[in-house]
């Protein structure tokens, strides 16, 4: 009997852990409504190529003095990055729109139920994310 126990208490903590890492939160930290979790775990991903396109810019800077990259144009191959790294945070899911989804003829969010940072008023939209 204590054994059944246990695996029943072991398999209730397992569920009540994948439902935690199911959890999805937005770019302020609060966890994101159950109908856009979906659009906010796409944050988490497009938030990763994020982050791998800024170490590209890294490692493209360290490795331009070489004699090898003396015919690649690092400064524009830098700018492409940054450009493209700008495009992805920019386009990127940032918070629930206050609609919460009642409103298809949202001004704000045009129904998507979600804004970018550009659509966000008083956030401040220049520099990096």
């Amino acid at each position: 009997m204590p054994r059944k126990r246990h695996r029943e208490r072991d398999e209730e903590y397992r569920k009540r852990m994948a439902e935690w890492r199911r959890r999805e939160y937005d770019a302020r930290g609060k966890l994101a409504p159950r109908y856009l979790r979906r659009v906010f775990h796409g944050r988490r991903k497009l938030m990763g190529w994020v982050r791998r396109l800024m170490a590209l810019k890294t490692d493209l800077a360290k490795l331009g003095d070489e004699p090898y990259c003396r015919e690649v144009d690092v400064a524009r191959t830098m700018k492409t990055l940054e450009a493209a790294r700008s495009l992805v945070s920019r386009g990127a899911p940032f918070v629930p729109c206050d609609c919460v989804g009642t409103e298809y003829g949202c001004e704000k969010c045009q129904g998507q139920r979600w804004l970018t940072i550009d659509q966000v008023p008083h956030v401040q939209s220049t520099g990096p994310l």
